[in-house]
């Protein structure tokens, strides 16, 4: 088994990571970046408005322990938010490639 934290100790449980192939990149660069800058709103939906992003995960995964979800969600929002600041969200805003480790994330 491969884990984050053996590129970097910075990727922890909690790093959002979203990956695709070099392949798909290539072939098809509109979608990577249009689905990088949904994700990336989604996670400024949720860092802004936990109880309803908590509310959202509940409806469509019922069977989550609701008192979890809204208590992690609180917690991970302000973590999160710091994440952002620290310049991954400058990369995702400016469309621009960012590499950390082996891994490179294409904007």
């Amino acid at each position: 088994m491969v884990y984050l934290t053996d590129y970097s100790e910075k990727l922890d449980y909690y790093t959002p990571v979203l990956a695709t192939s070099e392949k798909m990149i290539a072939d098809d660069p509109d979608t990577v970046k249009a689905f990088v800058k949904a994700a990336a709103r989604g996670y400024e939906f949720a860092i802004d408005q936990p109880g309803e992003a908590a509310d959202i995960l509940l409806k469509n995964a019922p069977d989550l322990d609701s008192e979890l979800v809204k208590k992690s969600q609180e917690w991970l929002s302000p973590a999160i938010r710091m994440m952002l600041q620290d310049g991954v969200n400058k990369s995702l805003k400016s469309g621009k490639t960012m590499q950390t480790g082996c891994m490179k994330m294409v904007f």
